[in-house]
């Protein structure tokens, strides 16, 4: 059977996807914002690692620097 139908070009209201354009820009706003404080979080995380790295390396320097003293003291090369 042949179709009847006309053509009809499709059209767009703008009107009406303006709404879900603001509600996906606050989404993606969000998103960003959650990133972003995770991004601060992390890097303060690094940062008190890396503080304990090097309290560890002194204490590691302040160690050896004392058996080297003892060997010496006890004649012990």
């Amino acid at each position: 059977p042949a179709s009847t139908d006309k053509f009809m070009p499709y059209t767009l209201d703008y009107n009406s996807i303006f709404v879900y354009s603001i509600q996906a820009i606050k989404d993606l706003d969000n998103e960003l914002s959650n990133e972003k404080n995770k991004v601060l979080y992390l890097e303060n995380e690094l940062s008190n690692e890396k503080n304990k790295v090097e309290q560890l390396e002194n204490k590691i320097g302040t160690l050896t620097s004392d058996i080297s003293l003892i060997k010496s003291s006890l004649n012990i090369l």
